[in-house]
């Protein structure tokens, strides 16, 4: 039986003092690709790195949309072989006609026993609100009387190659300088990683907002895991309004653990607006957090769409009226018209609403709710046309019709 192999190369040490992981997969019918992680480690020990297990997470979902085995050249631990048969059981329900459940082909071995150098956690940082949130929450002295989970955190990654593409350098430097900025006013040192990886999604079609994003993303904290207790990848959505399936979410995120390093997904006790109102008033994350990927320039924020104008309205309503991220302040009627695409934008405007009239802001709750009906008349609409498109063709294919493939056929007579 044909199976997918992943054959990885020895760990560089680049001479700019970056540490370069390369491997390649082979999909059988599919040219043989790539794929690279360079980040700055935390010490030069090319013999500490896992060599094999972030392009096991890399690989995983491409042999899964493939349907073939996928075989490695090391072993890999049984913690982690049994967590990512359990993840893919979960997206294989998920996502039945685009991806199956495959054999993992690689011998078991225990991680090497080796101490971590830092004593705390690696969070994913990306410098939105979830990875802001994740910093401000767990770098306060925990107290007998917390609510909430403390995870003690000794660094933050960003990955180059995720949400701005490998080829915009200078932007990226722009949005790194600006998250190490934050980080720095926690007392947290700031990695940084390349990779290729989105490459993948086009290679071998699969999603990265419902399939691929959270993997990829524990891809590359893997790369780092032997230096740290402890990954953390921040929550997309809260648990009181989850979006399941999706590439990374409370349930399957756990699975991402080795025998030696556990993965945790943090933040889905509180909402967005919950998330901003905790950090609000803290000067580095108001004058720096990046939530803008829609505007034309990916290293800041526009202020207009969806996501620029919810955190501003967030930050307003938690008494915050200039934060210094948004240096174009949105309008009450960009609020109105912002373009609602989803049933989870809905909601967020939902519990924006609330906040607003129990503030006595009644303009702003107007704004909002307008924003809603709106959204609700375009999905509708969206929903309609669908469906619409769905019977024609159905009833088409009853009566045998076929649209002429034929550009010269001649025009039927009348």
């Amino acid at each position: 039986m044909s199976a997918c192999r992943i054959v990885t190369r020895p760990p560089e040490l680049l001479a700019s003092g970056q540490m370069r992981l390369q491997a390649d997969l082979a999909i059988p019918g599919k040219p043989t690709h790539p794929i690279r992680f360079e980040f700055t480690p935390p010490e030069p020990d090319t013999a500490r790195c896992g060599r094999v297990r972030p392009f096991l997470l890399a690989g995983l979902v491409p042999a899964m949309r493939a349907g073939l085995p996928l075989e490695l050249d090391q072993p890999i631990d049984p913690v982690t072989h049994s967590n990512l048969m359990e993840w893919q059981g979960a997206y294989a329900d998920w996502f039945p006609n685009r991806l199956q459940s495959v054999p993992i082909l690689a011998p078991r071995a225990p991680s090497p026993p080796t101490p971590p150098r830092f004593p705390g956690a690696l969070t994913a940082f990306s410098g939105g609100v979830d990875s802001c949130f994740t910093v401000h929450h767990h770098s306060r002295v925990p107290s007998d009387d917390d609510r909430f989970r403390h995870l003690p955190l000794s660094a933050g990654l960003m990955v180059h190659g995720f949400d701005i593409p490998e080829d915009q350098d200078a932007v990226f430097e722009s949005a790194y300088a600006n998250s190490q900025a934050i980080l720095d006013a926690f007392g947290l040192p700031t990695f940084r990683m390349r990779t290729n990886l989105r490459t993948l999604g086009r290679a071998f079609d699969v999603d990265w907002e419902t399939e691929t994003h959270g993997i990829w993303l524990a891809a590359a904290l893997a790369c780092l895991e032997p230096w740290f207790t402890s990954a953390v990848i921040p929550s997309s959505y809260p648990y009181a309004n989850l979006l399941i399936p999706w590439g990374s979410n409370p349930i399957t995120d756990p699975l991402f653990s080795s025998d030696r390093t556990p993965f945790h997904h943090d933040g889905g006790t509180h909402s967005k607006f919950d998330k901003v109102r905790s950090m609000a008033k803290h000067p580095a994350i108001a004058s720096r957090v990046r939530v803008c990927w829609s505007g034309p320039q990916l290293d800041r924020n526009c202020g207009r769409c969806f996501k620029c104008v919810t955190t501003q309205v967030s930050f307003w309503l938690s008494g915050t009226r200039k934060p210094a991220a948004f240096p174009v302040r949105c309008t009450l009627r960009q609020i109105a018209t912002v373009k609602v695409r989803t049933a989870h934008n809905n909601y967020l405007l939902a519990a924006l609403r609330t906040r607003a009239r129990r503030k006595g802001q009644p303009k702003l709750a107007r704004a909002l709710l307008c924003a809603r009906l709106l959204g609700n008349l375009t999905r509708s609409a969206i929903a309609l046309r669908k469906s619409t498109k769905r019977a024609f063709r159905k009833t088409a294919r009853r009566l045998g019709l076929r649209r002429s493939r034929n550009p010269e056929a001649p025009t039927p007579p009348n």
